[in-house]
């Protein structure tokens, strides 16, 4: 199917109801960041508090970020880094609850 114009204003595009959007896009709040998971360097992208929960985990357990990135992939069972990290976080989170 191709443009559609509106017929009351000449030259103004008019997108048909497939391309209309039924709630406004709103931006990611989620922070994308180049890490090292072993050698390997990747992006990842997270929440700020994501984030955060991740670099205090680590500072608690001696470690760096990256390294603590590199055992949460070792045991990944998630289908991608990101879920497996905040999985990651809300188990640790949920042990300190027991």
């Amino acid at each position: 199917m191709g443009r559609r114009w509106n017929q009351f204003a000449v030259g103004v595009y008019s997108p048909g109801p497939k391309m209309r959007r039924s709630r406004p896009q709103q931006r990611s709040s989620s922070v994308l960041r180049g890490v090292y998971v072993g050698a390997r360097r990747t992006t990842l992208r997270l929440e700020p508090v994501m984030w955060d929960a991740l670099a205090d985990i680590a500072k608690e357990r001696g470690r760096s970020v990256h390294d603590l990135l590199t055992e949460i992939s070792r045991g990944d069972e998630e289908p991608n880094l990101s879920s497996a990290v905040r999985v990651y976080i809300v188990e640790f989170y949920r042990g300190k609850l027991r």
